[in-house]
């Protein structure tokens, strides 16, 4: 969008930062002039855009955007969206619902803008055996980059297994590609230690989450 056109926008939304784990965002309305600072448990430009549109509505209704700032920073966010689950020693863990290479790509940017510094590894459960066939060349750029994946088996929903579609050839791929990816047929507590501070973020809509919980013993 162009800086002209961003001008004419009745909300926005500009000064975007990390302050004690919180993404910080200012709110102008055009039309009034108002302009309120937020402060959002979930991290990440993609929820201060979904954080946003909200806030557009509650002020056309009549809300003015103090009360929805005081609202919205008491909101502790949903379930399997960035969910804070447990810390082990050096890792902290946390869960979320993405499943989609472009979940994937927004989820790891918020993880890495929140911890500068801090190395992350991603445990990935892809879904469906048609989805991952369909963006297999997304799952594996979105999972190249600074940050260490560990893939487990697709999850099926129902599916009949595709010929050459499974996560130890999407590994296969991820490393050819410059990334750094490791297949395992079950996760282990192992895969949830750390020798140094590490943000483990485990990501499918599969069984994953509910398996990482019982390893945690938090099920």
């Amino acid at each position: 969008i162009k800086e002209s056109a961003l001008r004419e926008l009745d909300y926005q939304a500009s000064s975007l930062r990390v302050e004690d784990a919180k993404q910080v965002f200012e709110v102008t309305c055009r039309e009034s002039q108002e302009s309120t600072t937020f402060s959002l448990a979930l991290t990440g430009e993609h929820n201060v855009l979904n954080a946003l549109g909200a806030i557009a509505v509650c002020h056309k209704l009549g809300s003015t955007l103090q009360e929805i700032a005081e609202s919205l920073n008491a909101f502790s966010g949903v379930g399997r969206r960035l969910e804070l689950l447990k810390k082990v020693g050096k890792a902290t863990i946390i869960d979320d619902y993405g499943h989609h290479p472009t979940e994937l790509r927004a989820t790891i940017k918020t993880i890495r803008e929140a911890n500068p510094g801090k190395k992350i590894r991603v445990i990935f459960e892809p879904h469906r055996y048609t989805r991952t066939k369909l963006f297999w060349n997304d799952f594996v750029n979105a999972l190249c980059g600074d940050f260490e994946s560990v893939l487990i088996p697709i999850y099926a929903a129902s599916e009949e297994p595709i010929p050459y579609i499974d996560s130890e050839i999407l590994v296969k791929n991820i490393n050819e590609s410059g990334g750094r990816a490791i297949y395992t047929p079950k996760l282990t507590h192992k895969h949830f230690e750390a020798s140094e501070e590490m943000i483990i973020l485990t990501m499918g809509a599969g069984a994953i989450s509910r398996v990482t919980r019982e390893i945690l013993g938090l099920s």
